[in-house]
């Protein structure tokens, strides 16, 4: 315990940041997307677009670790009250927020 309180308090004096190193990214390939309508996707509520392309020439989005990723569903006119989000533990909802947490997505 007093090892950490002079760490902390040496770490004030002279302005040391400590960080962690990021962890992976997570991959979207939008080439895999399924269903009559896949969801938007998007990040601070802007549309995000591919950042790159694999070997087979499919789009790829790449979400820095630790940022959110927003699923917005749509559909048509017609079943627009009935579209939703499904995910495993999440609440029907039109739109989920997940995070990307060392090349893996939580909600």
């Amino acid at each position: 315990m007093l090892f950490c309180l002079a760490a902390c308090f040496l770490a004030v004096i002279f302005n040391v940041v400590v960080t962690t190193p990021p962890g992976d990214p997570c991959k979207v390939n939008l080439d895999k997307l399924t269903g009559n309508y896949p969801p938007l996707l998007l990040q601070n509520r802007d549309f995000i677009f591919p950042t790159s392309e694999d070997e087979n020439e499919e789009r790829i989005l790449d979400i820095v670790d630790g940022s959110e990723l927003e699923l917005f569903c749509h559909g048509s006119t017609k079943y627009q009250d009935q579209t939703y989000v499904e995910l495993t533990g999440v609440p029907e909802e039109k739109s989920a927020k997940l995070t990307c947490n060392n090349g893996a997505f939580f909600s």
